[in-house]
């Protein structure tokens, strides 16, 4: 016992060894880093960290430990696990499993920008791979085998990373409504992203697992036409877009689409709840049948030929030197420095108090907290409208689904 406390003094932080950043968002950034061990282990980890003047704000804290907690509980291949949480000098720190590979997002613009369309197989092999990670976390239960009603509510393009072993994989649990958390979001309080959100989610209604059902929907019908299925030049119009237009399946779109796959797309995305899939599994097994989704090799061989070179897994040898990051901050570490996570987060933070001493506080990202009923401009109005359509839904034209 000695010996296990002595080798567990000391900051957590230090144990995670910066490399590079990998994305950065409006409330926090994730970093490849290098876990380091006794007797020369290593591994490469993702670490999310919440941008310091989140991480002092206890709603916003509470949601990043609900999200620890929430991963923490899920096990499966198409979820990407979290590993460990550090906390501490006013930093928080989420440790998950690095994965290799690129976002659906960064797949679709690298797909736009090769002027190729995705194979209709490897669109499937995707969106089948999400779905049963869905269906893992809405499956989820506590210690004592009560359900934990998870729903992910921010599945998204952003949201699913394909690695280069051919597998994708759901993330970023960080807005997920869960029976067990925490932190508990006001009742007109919506959290996501709008064009992948249903109708019940914009108009503030009850949800259930349903709600990311249609978000698995909308990407598959993404990746199959290679367009965005809702576009417009603000939040307010894409909304009302997702409300009242008509959506078209992917064959009056792009040739060589099967009348049975449009069927499994238009079901997904059905206005009402009830007329979906009632599970992501059952929406992934006839997906399965329409399309023979792509095999792993073949989704491997997709993605190495798009994603971005990314630092390899580090061998059995001498561990090279982590590089300082100059966007972090702009004094390089000493010769022999460690350049740990948290001390490389400590230099940045000096930075930003230095730099915006006098500026006004950072508001929320309204991305991430946009409020339907007293939220961002014009979306007070597109409530009420939104009720108003409801009211009168008997009288609107159904969606196509020919």
């Amino acid at each position: 016992m000695a010996m296990l406390a002595k080798a567990t003094d000391r900051n957590d932080g230090d144990r995670y060894e910066l490399v590079s950043e990998l994305a950065s968002g409006g409330m926090a950034t994730v970093y490849l880093a290098r876990m380091r061990r006794p007797m020369g282990f290593s591994r490469l980890v993702a670490i999310k960290c919440m941008h310091p003047q989140f991480a002092k704000d206890p709603s916003f804290a509470t949601m990043f430990v609900d999200e620890a907690r929430l991963t923490a509980r899920l096990r499966h291949p198409n979820i990407v696990p979290t590993l460990d949480i550090v906390e501490g000098d006013g930093h928080l720190l989420l440790v998950m499993e690095y994965v290799e590979g690129a976002s659906v997002a960064g797949l679709l613009k690298a797909s736009g920008t090769a002027k190729a369309r995705i194979p209709v197989a490897i669109a499937a092999a995707v969106a089948h791979d999400l779905l049963l990670g869905l269906h893992a976390a809405h499956e989820a239960t506590d210690d004592e085998g009560a359900p934990l009603a998870i729903i992910h509510r921010d599945v998204s393009p952003q949201n699913v990373i394909v690695g280069v072993d051919g597998m994708a994989r759901v993330l970023d649990f960080g807005v997920a409504r869960a029976r067990h958390n925490v932190h508990h979001s006001a009742n007109n309080e919506i959290k996501g992203k709008i064009p992948y959100m249903p109708p019940e989610q914009l108009c503030g209604e009850a949800l259930d697992r349903r709600v990311d059902v249609y978000a698995a929907g909308v990407i598959l019908w993404e990746m199959l036409v290679g367009k965005r299925l809702f576009e417009g030049p603000s939040e307010t119009i894409i909304a009302r877009r997702v409300l009242d237009d008509v959506v078209v399946p992917p064959s009056a779109r792009i040739d060589g689409i099967a009348s049975e796959l449009d069927r499994v797309v238009m079901k997904a995305l059905a206005r009402e709840a009830g007329d979906r899939f009632a599970t992501a599994l059952e929406m992934a097994e006839e997906l399965a049948r329409v399309v023979k989704p792509a095999s792993r090799t073949e989704v491997a061989a997709w993605v190495k030929t798009l994603a971005p070179s990314a630092p390899k897994p580090l061998g059995s040898g001498a561990l090279p030197p982590a590089p300082s990051v100059p966007s972090l901050s702009s004094t390089p570490p000493a010769s022999g420095e460690v350049t740990t996570i948290v001390a490389v987060l400590e230099r940045a933070g000096t930075k930003r108090s230095e730099a915006h001493a006098d500026d006004a506080p950072v508001a929320p990202p309204t991305r991430r907290r946009a409020k339907l009923v007293g939220g961002f401009v014009g979306l007070a109005g597109l409530f009420a409208a939104a009720l108003v359509a409801k009211a009168a839904k008997s009288e609107r034209p159904a969606a196509a689904a020919t």
